[in-house]
């Protein structure tokens, strides 16, 4: 089997085969372009913000990003309720407001 790279991740936010036999087409990874700018975002500060309206496509392509890369998957998700969590490869630290989420993750990278 073919290691995870970068360039297959593209492919998937693109729609496309991975070319690497990977995952399922039940899970989806096409990315819509205000998505494609978050996940850009992502690539730069280390880590994915995520709210509740987002698609779990986005999700979905951020752990297959940070699988090529062979790193964590940092991920801070908030709330409307103003609430927040860390999830560190999903492991899931819960916080009373993004601020101090902010401060884990840069705690972290």
């Amino acid at each position: 089997m073919k290691k995870l790279k970068e360039k297959h991740v593209e492919r998937l936010i693109k729609g496309k085969k991975s070319g690497v036999h990977l995952g399922s087409r039940q899970v989806p990874h096409h990315l819509y372009a205000y998505e494609q700018k978050q996940f850009d975002l992502a690539i730069k500060y280390g880590f994915l913000s995520l709210k509740e309206k987002h698609r779990v496509n986005l999700l979905n392509v951020w752990e297959k990003y940070c699988a090529a890369q062979e790193r964590p998957m940092l991920v801070l998700k908030k709330y409307q309720n103003g609430k927040a969590e860390v999830w560190i490869d999903y492991e899931i630290l819960n916080f009373d407001g993004a601020t101090q989420a902010r401060n884990k993750i840069s705690e972290i990278t």
